[in-house]
């Protein structure tokens, strides 16, 4: 085994028919010396090579290699990931796959740049959305089609952001979907073979949470009864770096990824739920072991900004449907937690609500934090704007499809936070800048 790279081998065997026709490459995690490939191959070959090469030179030579991706062929259904490493900081490399009989086309991917200790962080983007139906017409509700136009995964692609971060809801199963770990996974490969998701994939790293419909049935909790099928298949599908806390590493999809000097950690906020009025039981989101831990990590993290994604709602103070407000004492403890360590630069990410807004509080040491909502990608819209949440911004309710594109910029001490909230169509909505408190 080559010493270049690291093999995650998987096999899914689909007993949903397939209809793609070409391979499907999406970008994992992304390092400094390291690139995650998560690969769809079609075609009936027992084993495909990855060969790659960047323009930048070390000791005057062009760095290259190549790597065995092993794949088991089950009726032209195969998939699997290679992490590539020793690879070199802040370049550009491209790269093919290879069976015996078919090549796929040039790929690209650009390691981050090594700027520690020596200036300050580079410039970057992220993009951020959540909800995004396929409308799959066997398997859908009858009537008028719930999922829209997809033009909105082209405009994100043409935006050339450094991360994709998908916040819940990025697939939605269906009824038969959810007792096989195989079902679950073809719902994903299927939305991953309309053509602008596909292009995205391959255009940038992609992280992601869940959120209930990918998670599980509607409004779905601790107690479903195959969320140990749904964690399979959230893992094999996607190319987050890590998953679980100490104590907790095989049964969540917790996790956390830097990204330049941008910590981003990636909650669940399904594992662990337990639902208002269950005599009893405490009602929790998150439960207190998951927030000790991001805590934790957010006390000795050096980012400027700290990024934390969730399904639900965070700082909305309506108490409806799934938002936070509906578990006031683990709320409180979240933000008493993060106001007593003096925990600042703190930004939540947050879907689910098919519409979008920017909730902002001010906790008793006058710590700012704010929580973006950004939904939905290509699910219906929900317009309903007369929403009372106190703790809006105003101006920035957008009843459309949507999604941010945030940038970060400027030097260590004066780091700006940058959000355009861009329907899908490319316009903004409405943009809003922070500088970071110090």
């Amino acid at each position: 085994m080559s010493i270049k790279s690291i093999f995650v081998i998987l096999l899914s065997v689909f007993t949903l028919q397939c209809t793609a026709q070409s391979e499907i490459v999406m970008l994992g995690h992304v390092g400094l010396r390291n690139a995650e490939i998560w690969v769809y191959w079609p075609y009936d070959e027992e084993t495909i090579s990855l060969e790659y090469q960047t323009t930048g030179t070390t000791n005057g030579q062009i760095s290259a290699g190549q790597s065995d991706l092993f794949l088991t062929s089950n009726k032209n259904q195969s998939i699997g990931k290679i992490v590539l490493s020793e690879l070199l900081p802040n370049r550009h490399y491209t790269f093919t796959l290879k069976g015996k009989y078919d090549t796929s086309k040039e790929y690209e991917f650009t390691t981050q740049e090594l700027w520690q200790w020596r200036k300050d962080a580079p410039d970057f983007s992220i993009a951020f959305g959540s909800c995004a139906y396929i409308n799959d017409t066997e398997f859908d509700r009858p009537g008028k089609p719930y999922g829209q136009s997809d033009s909105i995964f082209n405009v994100i692609s043409a935006l050339k952001p450094n991360a994709m971060i998908w916040g819940g809801d990025n697939i939605y199963l269906r009824e038969g979907d959810f007792e096989t770990q195989a079902n679950m996974e073809a719902r994903y490969l299927k939305a991953r073979q309309v053509p602008s998701i596909k292009k995205l994939l391959s255009t940038c790293p992609q992280y992601a949470v869940w959120d209930d419909h990918d998670f599980g049935p509607n409004d779905s909790h601790s107690s479903f009864q195959y969320k140990k099928e749904s964690l399979a298949a959230f893992k094999e599908m996607w190319g987050n770096s890590n998953y679980g806390f100490p104590n907790n590493e095989n049964n969540c999809i917790t996790g956390k990824v830097s990204i330049n000097d941008v910590d981003v950690y990636l909650l669940d906020n399904r594992t662990f739920r337990i639902h208002p009025g269950i005599e009893g039981s405490t009602p929790q989101m998150l439960g207190k072991q998951q927030i000790n831990w991001l805590m934790e990590d957010l006390k000795s993290s050096k980012a400027s900004f700290k990024l934390v994604v969730i399904g639900s709602q965070v700082l909305s103070s309506v108490s409806d449907f799934e938002n936070f407000a509906n578990y006031k004492e683990e709320q409180e403890y979240l933000l008493q937690m993060i106001n007593k360590n003096n925990l600042k630069n703190i930004v939540f990410l947050t879907g689910d609500r098919h519409f979008a807004e920017l909730s902002e509080m001010k906790l008793s040491n006058n710590i700012r934090v704010l929580d973006l909502t950004a939904s939905p990608l290509t699910s219906k819209p929900y317009s309903n704007s007369k929403e009372v949440n106190t703790n809006r911004v105003e101006g920035t309710f957008v009843g459309e499809q949507n999604f941010a594109h945030i940038t970060f910029s400027g030097t260590a001490k004066e780091r700006t936070l940058n959000i355009n909230l861009m329907n899908k169509n490319g316009k903004s909505c409405w943009k809003k800048s922070y500088e970071i408190e110090k």
